[in-house]
């Protein structure tokens, strides 16, 4: 399970489970929230049902998927007492020693959880809010290969994309290929999202995204699948220019596409920025390691030792079994540090210790990096 926040969406088990009931009724939310508390995955679907019921009440639950939005209204009019005191118990629940709560003490930021619950409970206990009125419905547009669009891929968080190719009648891509690039922002960099027809295929963009510690504006990470004509794909850098895919071919896109529209106001830095369309092949397995890294860098620059605890998890879980000593020796010295901050001093100690034991310089290692 791909975990990047506590909060109730914050989880591929829980984005996926948004999937599923964003066109059902309210009874598929009262099975969730009949869950065993020994169970992980159980927890993570009865947590984010829970959410979805404080939202039908109007309150604000930041890592809502948008695609829910529509469902609100409806599961607002089906929902009934019993069912608030319902999310009320399973949260209670959760703080309890379920295994969700196990899960966040063994990495050292169970107090990370503690506290998204009690925003929740909070919310569920207080008076309900009329829901937002609905956005009027996009009109459907033809689309174009070059077009730019924002894509949300969380409450108010938007990723720049271009359609790099559209697949003609016949050929075995996907209809539309996207490439993605650095940054996520607050608000559209641009002023419209993907047209009607193909949105819901941006909606599983989503499930292609694991945003690192969002919170600081880091690349999100493409996680897209490989294509049936693996023996042609290549790795392009930022610097040679864009994926495109004519017929069963890949080649560069001219100088002109390399370069990004003023509106965008897109940093270019360090590798990867511009990710090969997401159904072409997903980055390299260390690519996605070394942004936990960098997001485990800058969670430490801004003393969130929280958020370091948990994304230095994520990377001693990707290097558990390689070679790279190195790699899981930073890991352990940041996690160490963070524990020893957050009042862990043996905890932290220990993990510093066999950081030292991995890599002797380890402190000038840190500081010159």
């Amino acid at each position: 399970m791909g975990v990047w926040g506590a909060g109730p969406f914050d989880s591929d088990d829980a984005c996926c489970f948004a999937g599923r009931i964003q066109r059902s009724d309210f009874p598929s939310l009262r099975r969730a929230m009949k869950f065993d508390p020994s169970d992980e995955d159980q927890c993570v679907t009865a947590y984010a049902a829970a959410a979805v019921v404080a939202a039908s009440y109007g309150q604000p639950i930041e890592s809502l998927p948008i695609e829910l939005n529509e469902a609100l209204p409806r599961f607002r009019k089906q929902c009934l007492p019993k069912d608030l005191e319902q999310a009320v118990g399973v949260v209670e629940m959760l703080k309890q020693e379920s295994a969700l709560k196990q899960l966040w003490k063994e990495s050292g930021a169970s107090q990370q959880l503690t506290r998204e619950l009690n925003k929740l409970l909070k919310l569920l206990r207080a008076e309900p809010r009329e829901l937002p009125a609905r956005p009027p419905r996009l009109k459907r547009r033809r689309i174009a290969e070059g077009d730019w669009y924002s894509v949300a891929v969380g409450p108010r968080e938007y990723a720049l994309v271009r359609i790099l190719y559209i697949a003609k009648k016949g050929e075995f891509a996907e209809p539309a290929l996207f490439a993605v690039y650095e940054g996520v922002y607050s608000t559209p960099v641009l002023p419209d999202p993907l047209p009607g027809r193909i949105l819901a295929r941006a909606a599983v963009l989503q499930d292609y995204f694991s945003v690192i510690a969002n919170d600081y504006n880091v690349i999100p990470v493409g996680r897209g699948r490989i294509g049936r004509d693996e023996a042609h794909l290549q790795e392009y850098r930022a610097h040679d220019g864009f994926v495109r895919r004519r017929g069963r071919k890949l080649r560069k896109a001219t100088e002109e596409d390399a370069i990004l529209p003023d509106i965008a106001s897109v940093e270019m830095a360090g590798t990867w920025e511009i990710f090969r369309a997401l159904n072409l092949c997903p980055p390299p397995d260390d690519f996605s390691t070394q942004m936990s890294e960098r997001s485990m860098r800058i969670a430490a620059g801004h003393k969130d030792w929280e958020r370091v605890v948990a994304v230095s998890n994520i990377v001693l879980s990707k290097v558990e079994g390689s070679t790279d000593s190195s790699r899981r020796a930073r890991a352990l010295w940041f996690r160490g540090e963070a524990l020893q901050r957050l009042g862990q001093k043996r905890r932290g100690a220990q993990d510093k210790t066999v950081a030292r034991e991995l890599l002797p310089d380890i402190e000038r290692h840190i500081a010159g990096d």
